[in-house]
């Protein structure tokens, strides 16, 4: 692992609770406390929130901004195939997004969890959130906000990733695109069928 040589930014992770054993690997192999590349700030929005049932959506972002995102820098968003669908997922998306007036948003980095490959051992890549997808270019000319990657294999990798991120909070916010609504429930899985209760 990597040393204390290099600022290490607190990180908060927005995931689909199916895809929790990736978050507990990402947070176990690289947000170490003594030597990790970043630090994390992981628990996300719950059903118990008192705040889950508000139709305001100001309200309902200040909430996650001040219970959830604190004092983070980087949203980290574990992909998985389902991930797509989860309601409390665009929440924190949008709410790191969101330039309060006294502050900056946090950036934006989603990291896809090792898929299935296809026939000629390509990886298939997940379907992205959609507040996710809005603010993501898969063109390589065109800029975007958010970056999206590969499952890291090293730590100095994900590090370099943190801090492109983070870097676009000074340089890439004007491609922001954040709309208002919210998604008010979990959206159909593409991959299920269903909408997931929890």
């Amino acid at each position: 692992m990597l040393r204390s040589s290099f600022t290490r930014r607190k990180v908060f992770i927005s995931y689909f609770k199916g895809d929790k054993q990736w978050v507990d690997r990402l947070v176990y192999e690289f947000g170490q406390p003594s030597y990790g590349v970043f630090i994390p700030h992981v628990v996300g929005v719950m059903d118990v929130d008192d705040f889950v049932n508000s139709s305001d959506v100001e309200y309902i972002m200040r909430a996650i901004r001040q219970r959830y995102l604190q004092d983070t820098t980087v949203t980290i968003v574990v992909i998985g195939r389902c991930t797509h669908s989860r309601k409390f997922v665009d929440w924190e998306i949008k709410s790191s997004l969101t330039q309060p007036a006294n502050g900056k948003p946090n950036g934006l980095l989603g990291l896809a969890v090792p898929p299935p490959m296809d026939l000629r051992g390509k990886p298939l890549w997940h379907n992205l959130p959609l507040r996710f997808e809005r603010n993501y270019s898969y063109l390589k000319d065109k800029e975007s906000f958010a970056i999206y990657r590969e499952w890291p294999t090293t730590g100095e990798q994900l590090r370099q990733w943190i801090e492109e991120a983070y870097q676009r909070v000074t340089t890439h916010t004007h491609f922001i695109e954040n709309p208002q609504e919210i998604v008010g429930r979990n959206l159909l899985c593409k991959i299920h069928n269903i909408a997931h209760v929890t």
